[in-house]
């Protein structure tokens, strides 16, 4: 019984594992292997450009260099309605930093804080501030720094320019509210009257007048120099001449009245 036991080959089932039957699933596991490798490197550099691309978009719009500390100048402004976080700071027309924050202020006021570049420093505790809109193809409004005398003690960092030394720009609604109802009617019906005049070929008879009005620009012009007189000053003593004249005529105006009367007479006479 155990010689016939011993005598039973082994079947194709009872084989164990490996072997030439295995080799192709070693080459599958490979594959695989392989595939999720690459895989796994795709992501990592996916990964990666999109860290670097939200970096460069931060810095590109403004954003501070992590653990780094720069030089900060509060401002007291009447009104910062124009100004949002990243609106530039010039001096001179030059761009030295940025709006970081806008805050409510002490009463109606409000406080600008921005952050100044080393090319913007030093600001004197003269400082004077003004709140400026850009060009027109550049929208919004910007910060006019003038950063004060040489001889005044530097704005420590985190100062602030107080609500004297700042100034903001009237809007058309601050304007149109200081007027009474009987002006703003008024005004707004001389805006639409001009705007039917224009609109009728007003605009085109004034453009058509450019050309022919260019000589009388001349004559002006030679008119205008010629007011000025040959030396210094000619003209500021022509004004005041004038003035004396006048300030003559009006303290005898009783006498002058007369003077127009008798002239008046005597013309009719003749």
């Amino acid at each position: 019984m155990r010689d016939r036991q011993r005598a039973v080959p082994a079947g194709p089932a009872d084989r164990p594992p490996g072997g030439p039957a295995a080799e192709p699933h070693g080459a599958d596991g490979a594959a695989a292997r392989h595939a999720g490798g690459a895989a796994l490197t795709n992501l990592r550099a996916g990964v990666l450009v999109l860290s670097i691309a939200t970096v460069a978009v931060y810095l590109a719009f403004g954003g501070p260099l992590p653990f780094s500390h720069q030089y900060t100048v509060d401002a007291v402004v009447q009104s910062a309605n124009e100004l949002h976080g990243g609106s530039p700071v010039r001096i001179a027309g030059v761009n030295v930093g940025k709006v970081t924050k806008v805050m409510h202020g002490p009463g109606a006021t409000a406080i600008v804080e921005m952050a100044i570049d080393d090319a913007g420093r030093p600001i004197q505790r003269d400082a004077t501030l003004k709140i400026r809109p850009r060009l027109f193809l550049e929208g919004n409004f910007y910060v006019d720094l003038k950063p004060g005398s040489p001889s005044a003690p530097e704005i420590g960092d985190g100062g602030t320019i107080p609500l004297a030394q700042t100034a903001t720009p009237v809007q058309l609604d601050q304007l149109l509210s200081a007027l009474n109802h009987d002006t703003r009617d008024s005004l707004r019906t001389l805006v639409e009257q001009a705007g039917g005049a224009l609109s009728h070929g007003g605009a085109e008879a004034i453009d058509a007048s450019f050309g022919p009005a260019v000589p009388a620009y001349k004559g002006t012009a030679v008119l205008a120099e010629s007011a000025r007189g040959t030396q210094p000053g000619d003209l500021r003593g022509t004004i005041a001449d004038t003035e004396r004249i006048v300030r003559a005529l009006n303290d005898k105006r009783d006498q002058l009245a007369s003077l127009i009367s008798a002239f008046n007479v005597t013309a009719g006479a003749l």
